[in-house]
């Protein structure tokens, strides 16, 4: 009796895996996202915030995503008014349906990872606690010179 091991690429499939590096620029000011990993269903993004956040509450329906601080501290709120502070080496785990903001509240800029599994996009598919349609006013990032965050 010999083994047999499944094949489970497909011909013809063009999915490939990828090889990135997790690092960002830090910042004097503003925000970054940085994509480092993409597939159909899954990303990758380290973000970097040097002040403010995600301060409209929102929720991402299609996509469940998770944040881990790297660096600094982040007070997250949802539609109650429930405050939870995350510091380095912390996480939290957001369903979709699950409306929810955010802020850089530390002494340093904010790095997160944040981890997304559905079909949408980070940047797409918002919705508005407060029936806003736009995105968030951009807050542009002004680079450090020479520091970078890293894993």
């Amino acid at each position: 009796m010999g083994s047999k091991q499944a094949n489970v690429e497909q011909p013809g499939s063009s999915a490939q895996a990828q090889v990135f590096e997790v690092t960002a620029q830090m910042l004097s000011a503003g925000r970054s996202r940085k994509v480092v990993a993409r597939s159909e269903s899954l990303s990758l993004a380290v973000k970097v915030y040097a002040e403010g956040g995600e301060n409209t509450l929102h929720a991402h329906p299609g996509e469940d995503h998770i944040f881990v601080v790297t660096a600094g501290e982040a007070t997250f709120s949802d539609r109650d008014g429930k405050t939870m502070v995350l510091r380095r080496g912390q996480g939290m785990l957001i369903p979709g349906t699950y409306f929810y903001r955010f802020c850089a509240t530390g002494d340093e800029p904010l790095v997160l990872l944040r981890i997304g599994g559905g079909q949408r996009d980070a940047a797409e598919g918002r919705v508005w606690m407060d029936g806003v349609s736009e995105q968030q006013p951009d807050m542009p990032g002004v680079p450090v010179e020479g520091k970078f965050w890293t894993l």
